[in-house]
């Protein structure tokens, strides 16, 4: 992993061979992505912010840097405490934090990271928030109204994991997970010709530890959604992702089977991209 090496960032430093780790909080975990780019960031000092309803999947619980609230006012409370203590303030889907902790701390440097429905067709209505960030990060079909200088930053899947399952799955078994697209779902899996499986919310949450488990019993993920308006989300989820990289099938929501895990959603290379972006508003240069 890279370093960061002296640069004048973050204090004096008595040689420009010495090397410090980048300090960062990141505030909420949506689908762990916050927790994954820890885990593969050996070389920055991460801690790790998130509501114990945000979190349902139980990723900040198992991370050794994280921290769980009961609710959003004491997760602001003490995030805007340790801010004092991190290099990088990286925010998670909630920008409303922006502007409170850009008033503690007018030089401090803040990322805002969008995940889906926080910013999606809201980009100039939000302006006023994402604009005191000094970096802004979007996922994967968001980048219709983001500004120029906004960075993509493909979803991260830990492969350490979700890794080659020796399970052998029942052939034609498929899963999907209910998200206001069941009738698309059934739809699929009656053109493929296979026997469905469809996870309800009211079934409860599975944990993070148990889902290469649970999937891997699966021959094909039928990954398809609509958001709360309706509309078809045109992108493979984290779960689908994950369900590639366990070496399973997964049917997106045109119908096109995807096989293998892309070399973009590979978490060394999702870590890399984001430690550059942190070194590049630090100031510093990257190395190796």
């Amino acid at each position: 992993m890279f370093s960061v090496c002296a640069s004048g960032v973050g204090g004096e430093v008595s040689s420009v061979e010495e090397e410090w780790k980048v300090r960062v909080l990141h505030l909420l975990n949506m689908a762990g992505v916050s927790t994954t780019l820890a885990k593969f960031m050996p070389d920055v000092i991460s801690r790790v912010f998130a509501t114990v309803k945000s979190d349902p999947c139980g990723f900040t619980a198992e991370f050794e840097g994280g921290r769980l609230f009961k609710n959003n006012y004491r997760l602001a409370a003490s995030a805007l405490l340790a801010a004092r203590h991190a290099d990088i303030v990286h925010v998670h889907y909630h920008d409303e934090l922006l502007p409170w902790l850009r008033r503690l701390y007018p030089k401090k440097v803040l990322i805002m990271h969008y995940h889906g429905d926080d910013i999606r067709d809201k980009w100039r209505v939000k302006q006023g928030r994402w604009r005191l960030a000094d970096k802004v990060f979007y996922a994967v079909t968001l980048e219709k109204g983001a500004p120029e200088d906004a960075v993509y930053i493909p979803s991260i899947v830990d492969t350490c994991l979700f890794k080659p399952s020796e399970t052998v799955p029942v052939a034609g078994s498929a899963l999907h997970f209910n998200y206001f697209a069941d009738d698309l779902a059934e739809e699929y899996a009656l053109q493929y010709g296979l026997d469905l499986t469809v996870h309800r919310k009211e079934q409860g949450v599975i944990p993070y530890k148990d889902m290469p488990g649970v999937l891997s019993g699966f021959k094909f993920l039928v990954d398809v959604k609509r958001n709360f308006e309706g509309k078809l989300l045109p992108a493979l989820s984290v779960t689908g992702l994950e369900m590639l990289a366990l070496g399973r099938k997964v049917l997106d929501y045109a119908g096109h089977v995807h096989v293998g895990l892309p070399v973009m959603n590979r978490p060394e290379n999702v870590a890399k991209k984001v430690y550059r972006e942190y070194v590049n508003v630090l100031g510093g240069e990257c190395v190796g």
